[in-house]
Formats: C-alpha cells, structure tokens, sequence
C-alpha cells in the first residue's frame, strides 16, 4: 500500500523504529493519527464546554501507547524465538506497562481531576480502534 501525503513522513518514523509489516503499520498508524485528532478536537472544545474530550484523549493516548509498544516488541521478536525466556520477557513487559498504565491513569483521576467515564471511553475506543483498522485493511486489500 503506497503511503499518502499526509501519512508518509509518519510511516517512515514508524518503519525506523522497526514497525514495517504491512497490517501492523496501518493500525499503529491510524491509532497515532486517531490520538492527535481527538486531541485537536478535544482542546477545541476544551475551550468552549469542558475537559471531557481531553480526558478521553488521554485514555486514547494510553492504548496508543499500549499498541505500539506490542508491535515494537514483538516485531522484533524472530518467530523461532518462542520459549521460557520470551515467556517471562512478554509476562514482565505486559507487567511493566500495566503499572504504567495504572499509576497514569490514577494520576489523571485524582491529581487532575478527570471524569472516570472520559477515559474509560479513550481506553475502549482506543482498543477498539486498531481492531477496526486491522479488519478494513484485510478485507479491502483482497
């Protein structure tokens, strides 16, 4: 698939970090895309109404986080390399980023005041999102 305009800078920054297999890069692409557009709307609206859509995107931004961090990883990872130690790698990577996902989003509830039900839906459009993407890029490209 021929990168477009918009997008092309973005794939090649993808694709330095190692994020190159042709039904990964959308997904990670569109999710970063998606992250910066709900930001863009969200600090529009920021100023008229409230700071839900922000609160959102930040629940957004921690499953972009989440999603690229999988396909760095396992990209990475030769498919031969499947054994006890690849085991305990992905067990504490999946640990790790789960703390970090918990002490941000306890953070954003209670230092800065963010509505729970804002990112619990950035958090379950955000998982949701690359499913989408996933399922438009295989059934379109046949």
């Amino acid at each position: 698939m021929a990168a477009s305009n918009l997008s092309g800078g973005l794939d090649g920054w993808l694709k330095r970090r190692g994020i190159d297999h042709p039904l990964i890069l959308p997904v990670v692409r569109n999710q970063i895309l998606l992250t910066l557009c709900i930001f863009f709307v969200g600090s529009a609206a920021a100023m008229v109404e409230s700071m839900w859509c922000i609160w959102m995107g930040a629940g957004f931004a921690a499953m972009t986080f989440v999603v690229f961090s999988w396909a760095r990883f396992f990209l990475k990872a030769p498919l031969g390399a499947y054994s006890t130690a690849f085991l305990r790698a992905v067990l504490f990577r999946f640990l790790l980023r789960l703390a970090i996902l918990a002490f941000g989003l306890f953070a954003a509830v209670v230092w800065g005041k963010a509505p729970p039900l804002a990112l619990l839906a950035g958090v379950a459009a955000g998982t949701f999102a690359p499913l989408l993407t996933l399922a438009w890029e295989r059934f379109t490209n046949r």
